[in-house]
């Protein structure tokens, strides 16, 4: 969410190298809402804010930012506190955030005004969802309408980890083809065409970074919002979260590589279970025609930074699909061990290379956070 307003305000993607200048513009962003982005940016789960109401709150002025531990971020955020409260007919700090945001949003091309608006609305559809119960984390919206080539590096030979099967224990994951056999005749036994292929978890701190195949079963079905609830639970079946997926669509046999972060930084889970919720009618629709948007992958190398290991490669258009209404590519990371199973995933989101070109990237994992792992692969997916 730290990136998405970042994005709002700015015009610019997280990626583009005037990013970093206009965030730090006091003209552009004031220093309270800049404390905000960069707390949800951390580059530590547990330094971010954990649910959509924290967020909302702590950039409104209604809770303060906790104290870093050189006090840096509580200090700036009572300094932009006083400074926006500053104003005539004792506007709040919400009120002024809403009217340099709208300024900024009128200053901004229509193209990317359009784009801004509709981010904010899923944001509001968020809030709404959590406030009736529902725990849906933003990273984990995005559009199920593409797919990639995958390339693969090695790293060490003692890999190891956390796996699962496709029930969510923590057991060896079963072959890529008896799980798709085994998922195959669930869904037509259910009706439902949405199944788990391969997946994988790896939990440290009380969160879990995961990597799931999303498969779409039907011949013919499209389906859209499809969801996924991943559930973590403790050595004596407690559980200790639960966390779902919705996506915008997936078409008919279609395989998508979901990856992400759950949990809640409390207990880690002794198992993880993803499971589809059925579709319901009206999402789903009979399309055999309707092409995927497909990407390529290259370059690919990881390296050492200070405390980081930073895997790095480039992205391009390999055939485009039906429809372009994405304006962003989805970069999911999988990390498996020596016996070839799921042991992390991560992602991060890069501009839609235009048609012969290539577009960069880089997702930066704390090394000691890592599981022992042997090789990665990148997946693309347009949003």
């Amino acid at each position: 969410m730290g990136r998405l307003l970042g994005y709002a305000l700015t015009g610019c993607y997280p990626t583009d190298s005037e990013y970093e200048r206009l965030l730090d513009d006091d003209t552009v962003v004031d220093a309270h809402t800049r404390s905000v982005i960069a707390r949800a940016c951390a580059l530590e789960p547990s330094a971010r804010q954990q649910t959509v109401g924290q967020f909302v709150d702590e950039l409104s002025g209604k809770t303060p930012i906790p104290e870093s531990e050189d006090g840096t971020d509580s200090r700036m955020a009572r300094d932009a506190a006083a400074d926006t409260r500053q104003t005539t007919g004792g506007s709040t700090a919400e009120d002024g955030f809403v009217k340099r945001l709208r300024s900024k949003m009128r200053a901004m091309p229509s193209t990317t005004r359009v784009a801004c608006i509709c981010a904010m609305l899923v944001c509001a559809a968020l809030v709404i969802a959590l406030l009736a119960g529902a725990s849906m984390g933003v990273y984990r919206h995005f559009a199920a309408s593409g797919a990639s080539n995958a390339a693969e590096t090695a790293r060490n030979d003692d890999a190891s980890g956390t796996s699962q099967n496709k029930e969510g224990t923590s057991e060896p994951s079963q072959s890529r083809n008896d799980v798709a056999q085994s998922e195959k005749s669930r869904s037509a036994a259910t009706g439902n065409p949405l199944a788990i292929g391969e997946s994988g978890w790896h939990a440290n701190g009380g969160y879990v970074h995961y990597a799931y195949e999303l498969r779409n079963t039907s011949a013919s079905t499209v389906v859209a919002f499809p969801q996924v609830t991943a559930v973590g639970k403790d050595g004596n079946g407690n559980i200790l979260f639960s966390e779902d997926y919705v996506g915008m669509r997936i078409l008919p046999e279609q395989t998508v590589w979901v990856t992400g972060q759950a949990g809640n930084g409390g207990e880690n889970p002794a198992s993880v279970t993803f499971r589809t919720a059925d579709p319901s009618a009206d999402n789903m629709t009979e399309n055999k025609n309707e092409k995927a948007w497909r990407f390529t992958t290259s370059a690919l190398h990881a390296n050492q930074g200070d405390g980081t290991t930073n895997f790095s490669g480039e992205i391009g258009v390999g055939s485009r699909g039906d429809g372009s209404d994405g304006s962003q590519v989805r970069v999911s990371l999988v990390l498996r061990g020596k016996d070839g199973s799921i042991v992390y995933g991560d992602l991060t989101y890069v501009p839609l290379p235009s048609d012969g070109r290539r577009q960069s990237f880089t997702i930066m994992e704390p090394t000691a956070d890592l599981p022992a792992y042997s090789t990665f692969e990148v997946h693309a997916q347009l949003e």
